[in-house]
């Protein structure tokens, strides 16, 4: 019994893939959507904040990833249905021209779907994107996307796949690249978050994990050849500093990542618990939490050594929840970054999260789940 309260307290924490609740005893196919019959959806609050909504009639898009260029054009990597009613996540990006007006966004384009077959079968989600140099089969590559892919919903992993545009050519590694060694019934590991250290091929790579205990890795990779990677350092990032919106002792899961080589500092956001108890989505997050590590080094230096980075503290800038979106969960965000993953502005982050309303089996939540931007001030 102790396992089995273990399995689902942290699958109600970690809450990835797909926005559903399928428990992992029920039978199923492992390489089929869940397909929703037609019903309404809970009545989305659009506002000034939505970057952009989705063209089919039951849909969704969450989990974002931003990747901003020098001239302000965005490139938000997502997690959406391709078929109208039918649960299943595929990656989309969708490009931002800014204007005096805000921005304008392009069509979704499919960046990465799920393979029959393999360990993404069922599920890509939760992508994380970055620019750098890297090689893969002989080939030579300037994009590096890491991502959940799952065949269930339940024993996730990191997949890496690797592309010389933004927008499309993405090319999965085909085999995982993280896996739970664990129980397969545990959660796993997935959400993961890429930052760049040399601008090249070294990256850190922070991921959840979801097994005996619910917690976030930080490894460093030298993934200059794909064919031959190596991991240069890991540490289980320190849970000193991190509170739940209600104050009380938290875990770290469902991050994004960015360094800022001007105060060398280390921004973290993510989902803040416990969880709401009123209503559906109940394992999805009321509020979001934003923040940092100060630390003097490069886009790697706290994450040298565990006992090194253990004597570290995270600094709490701002919980951020109902209150002030005016969305009862908010949920899977991302940091506005640069290409290879530092802030953009020293003194204010914009930071991009999936809310959701609430709803019923007949009124399905998961239609209402968009992405909305929100602003923080920085000291």
């Amino acid at each position: 019994m102790k396992r089995l309260f273990i399995i689902l307290f942290l699958i109600s924490f970690l809450c990835a893939c797909a926005p559903n609740t399928v428990s992992p005893t029920l039978s199923a196919s492992t390489s089929d959507a869940i397909s929703v019959s037609p019903s309404p959806a809970p009545t989305v609050s659009l506002k000034d904040n939505l970057p952009f909504d989705e063209p089919l009639e039951l849909s969704f898009n969450y989990c974002p990833s931003i990747m901003e260029l020098e001239d302000g054009t965005r490139y938000v990597y997502y997690c959406a249905t391709k078929e109208s009613g039918v649960v299943q996540d595929h990656i989309y990006c969708r490009k931002g021209t800014p204007t005096p007006n805000g921005y304008i966004w392009g069509e979704k384009t499919l960046v990465l779907a799920p393979t029959d077959g393999t360990f993404d079968g069922l599920h890509c989600c939760d992508p994380s994107v970055i620019k750098g140099d890297f090689c893969y089969n002989g080939e030579k590559y300037q994009y590096l996307m890491a991502y959940t892919g799952n065949t269930y919903h339940v024993n996730n992993k990191v997949g890496l796949a690797l592309s010389n545009h933004p927008t499309e050519g993405f090319v999965s590694i085909g085999e995982p690249f993280i896996i739970n060694d664990g129980d397969e019934s545990f959660w796993g590991v997935g959400q993961p978050s890429l930052l760049s250290v040399d601008k090249k091929g070294t990256v850190m790579l922070f991921y959840s994990y979801g097994g005996l205990e619910t917690c976030t890795f930080a490894e460093k990779w030298d993934l200059s050849d794909l064919d031959d990677p190596k991991m240069l350092s890991r540490v289980k990032l320190t849970s000193s500093g991190i509170k739940g919106h209600d104050g009380s002792a938290d875990v770290i899961n469902n991050i994004d990542v960015a360094f800022d080589p001007s105060t060398s500092r280390y921004y973290m956001v993510r989902d803040c618990h416990p969880n709401p108890t009123d209503g559906e989505p109940s394992f999805v997050a009321s509020h979001f939490n934003l923040s940092y590590l100060p630390e003097n080094g490069d886009a790697s230096a706290a994450f040298a050594d565990q006992a090194t980075h253990d004597a570290l503290e995270w600094v709490s800038v701002v919980s951020v929840g109902p209150d002030q979106t005016g969305f009862v969960r908010n949920s899977n965000c991302g940091i506005v970054r640069d290409e290879f993953g530092a802030v953009k502005n020293s003194h204010r982050l914009d930071i991009l999260y999936s809310m959701s309303e609430l709803g019923t089996d007949e009124e399905y939540y998961a239609w209402s789940y968009r992405i909305h931007s929100y602003s923080i001030e920085l000291k």
